[in-house]
């Protein structure tokens, strides 16, 4: 029998699924919710950072963390490094976001990894990598189409 991608394509939707729930029950708008998880599970300090890890474009990213520094949640200074650069800090309020909705997330992939074998875990990870790098090359024609 033959898979087909589109099996795949499900499956990783399904999954998404559950995080989309949960970011629902956090009762924080979905940019704000991913801007969150990237600070707080991806350690991300900086809008490009969260930009990387979200998919999110600039300016949807930017209004986000405007909204999170307006709760409370986030803070924002310039970069000692470099000055055009803000760095993004926690405050106790978003902590006590994270620990609800957050770091909660992290445990239960935590948990559900630790359910495969050790076969599976280096099968997994072998086979998305493979798959990856199959991908970008079947997508370097259209990219070179797309980009100006």
């Amino acid at each position: 029998m033959e898979m087909k991608f589109s099996t795949l394509y499900n499956l990783v939707n399904s999954m998404n699924s559950v995080y989309q729930k949960i970011q629902k029950a956090s009762g924080l708008p979905s940019s704000e919710y991913w801007v969150m998880f990237s600070v707080y599970k991806d350690g991300s300090r900086f809008a490009h950072e969260i930009c990387l890890s979200t998919f999110m474009s600039r300016q949807t990213a930017s209004l986000a963390i405007k909204n999170l520094v307006r709760k409370g949640w986030l803070t924002v200074e310039v970069s000692p490094e470099n000055r055009r650069t803000k760095e993004l800090h926690t405050t106790e309020e978003g902590m006590i976001f994270a620990k609800q909705f957050i770091f909660p997330v992290g445990q239960l992939e935590e948990k559900a990894w630790s359910r495969l074998s050790p076969e599976e875990k280096e099968s997994s990870i072998t086979i998305m990598s493979r798959f990856r790098s199959f991908f970008i090359e079947e997508a370097e024609p259209l990219l070179k189409e797309v980009t100006p």
